[in-house]
């Protein structure tokens, strides 16, 4: 391809789309690197590049002349294998490059740039808090260069002026958080996206290296994506019955989930932000995600026909469930104030029937997924740092629990994008994230759930354990570094409080106690501490022994996790 060229083709977006994958996938280990603390668990570039491989392969899979038809097999792949917050952002940008372009059979500059602005609008919507200095910086102001060129500009024209300025914001992110200026680094998902762009220029002037037809090329792609994470079926336990909320608190009486099927040309075009707007305004924990061509919405209104009115006008509704959560509520405080209830805590379910509530949890570590099991985990996906598994990978686990509403505990700051977005493609079962941004948080979670409690009661009591509990984690330093006044060289062991860090010690017993000091200075009553790789004998009986010391009244339970990449997580509560 060449800048003669001033329309592009699906075909011409799938030799894109492949030269950028092959620049960022050589790029991804630097991207990886662009980690604000020092530690081995970078792991952006590698997300993106994985989010990506699913757009391509599915483009490989469904080849097309059309462009818009080319770009939605792109953004649907992308979507169904985002990977960390980085890849999930980068899958927006391309769902709203490919809602744009759908209808149109070739794709001129400026239509090029629109696209790219409309995918930066549809990323935004989906990050709760955008935050500047980040990818979603670096995509706006890209976008908006684009959109500057001159009238009847080439792709390759566009592309440029967006290269350029990607490549001023990434310099100036920075300016705008002032972390990555300690750190010395730029915005790592910023510079994947660059990354990303420069690869399009290349196929541009045809510089390409493979063919998106070779057979290297394809299997490329099979390495790319990775392998299938485990999953674990082991039945949950079950809990004593209680009642934590009154009926009083159930102001939106109805639970309404059902799914659009959008029907251009016979409905009124699907506004996202105009639906979100009137739902708000019926009810709450409103959910409102999905494709080209169905939209997932979940709603807790006291009206739901009025919900339901409110999104007939986009298309025809199917998968209809509504639940009349204060009768629910009624059920199990009646069952809880029968002394001698007929069902035994522990009884086994009905044969065939699901149950109200099941839990899926990501965890890497022999002893952290046999831990989540014990404790009623229902699912256990493989992963955490390092290894984020993707919204397909979440969504396939959650369809594997015979529960009507699912919680998923994604137990890493970096994970928790893919747990909402993997709440989209889960058609028949009502699906919950709980924030849960680390491992002890998602313990806190699990213990905080009871069985036998209605989905609501069980959502506000995860949410609140969470909230309850600090976290620290022991790994070793891969650079040097200056972060939160704390020195660190490489190879130091440094400890990391709930996202501060706190340590750094050339000894791992020295890091521990530097840890666990700083995490019991606001008090603590429980010390859990989950040993993983790294731990030693020798730092475990260090720990164990200055708790007694200076702690004597505290209760200690330390597990085997076996994790990677942290040497030991500790939590405090």
């Amino acid at each position: 391809m060449s800048k003669r060229f001033n329309l592009l083709n699906g075909r011409h977006l799938a030799e894109l789309a492949a030269a950028g994958l092959w620049n960022l996938e050589r790029q991804a280990s630097a991207v990886n690197q662009l980690n604000v603390f020092p530690v081995p668990d970078g792991d952006t570039g590698t997300n993106m590049r994985m989010t990506l491989a699913a757009g391509v392969k599915e483009l490989l899979r469904k080849p097309d002349v059309h462009f818009g038809a080319a770009a939605a097999a792109m953004a649907d792949g992308m979507l169904l294998g985002a990977r960390g917050n980085s890849g999930v952002i980068l899958s927006q940008l391309f769902s709203g490059f490919a809602d744009y372009s759908r209808d149109l059979e070739t794709l001129n500059g400026g239509q090029l740039a629109e696209a790219l602005q409309r995918g930066v609008e549809k990323a935004y919507q989906t990050v709760v808090k955008p935050v500047e200095g980040t990818i979603l910086t670096v995509a706006r102001m890209a976008a908006e260069r684009g959109n500057q060129a001159p009238d009847g500009s080439l792709p390759i024209e566009v592309m440029e002026e967006v290269i350029r300025a990607a490549a001023e914001a990434l310099k100036d992110t920075p300016n705008q958080l002032p972390i990555l200026k300690k750190a010395g680094v730029v915005d790592a998902g910023g510079q994947g996206l660059l990354y990303v762009y420069e690869g399009f220029m290349r196929a541009l002037r045809g510089e390409q290296e493979k063919s998106v037809e070779s057979d290297k090329f394809s299997e490329s792609m099979v390495a790319v994506e990775g392998a299938d994470p485990t999953l674990n079926d082991t039945p949950p336990g079950h809990h004593p019955v209680q009642a934590l909320i009154s009926a009083d608190q159930i102001q939106y009486g109805y639970c309404t989930e059902f799914i659009i099927k959008l029907t251009p040309g016979k409905k009124k075009p699907f506004d996202q932000d105009e639906l979100r707007n009137t739902l708000s305004a019926l009810g709450d924990s409103l959910l409102v995600a999905g494709s080209n061509d169905k939209v997932k919405v979940h709603v807790h209104a006291e009206l739901p026909g009025d919900a339901m009115n409110a999104a007939m006008v986009y298309g025809d509704l199917i998968h209809i469930k509504i639940e009349n959560m204060r009768e629910q509520h009624a059920r199990i405080t009646e069952a809880a104030a029968v002394e001698d209830s007929a069902v035994e805590p522990g009884a086994p379910e009905q044969e065939g029937e699901p149950k109200p509530c099941g839990i899926a949890a990501v965890a890497a570590g022999d002893g952290l997924r046999e831990a989540f099991l014990q404790q009623g985990v229902d699912v256990v996906i493989f992963g955490g740092q390092t290894m984020n598994p993707s919204a397909q990978d979440i969504a396939d686990a959650v369809n594997r629990v015979r529960a009507h509403t699912v919680f998923v505990l994604p137990n890493n700051d970096n994970v928790i994008m893919a747990a909402r977005q993997a709440a989209g493609l889960v058609k028949d079962k009502r699906v919950e994230t709980i924030p849960s941004g680390t491992i002890p948080q998602g313990f806190a979670a699990v213990l905080a759930y009871q069985a036998d409690l209605p989905a609501e009661a069980n959502l506000g009591a995860m949410n609140k354990a969470i909230r309850g509990v600090r976290s620290g984690q022991i790994t070793r330093a891969v650079r040097n570094s200056s972060i939160d006044d704390v020195n660190v060289r490489q190879g130091d062991y440094i400890g990391i409080a709930d996202k501060k860090l706190v340590a750094a010690e050339t000894e791992l017993a020295d890091a521990c106690r530097g840890l666990l000091k700083h995490m019991l200075a606001d008090g603590g009553d429980l010390v859990g501490i989950y040993c993983g790789e790294g731990a030693t004998g020798e730092a475990t009986d260090a720990m164990r022994q200055w708790l007694a010391d200076n702690y004597a009244d505290l209760e200690l339970d330390i597990f085997t996790g076996g994790q990677p990449v942290y040497s030991y997580i500790i939590s405090v509560e």
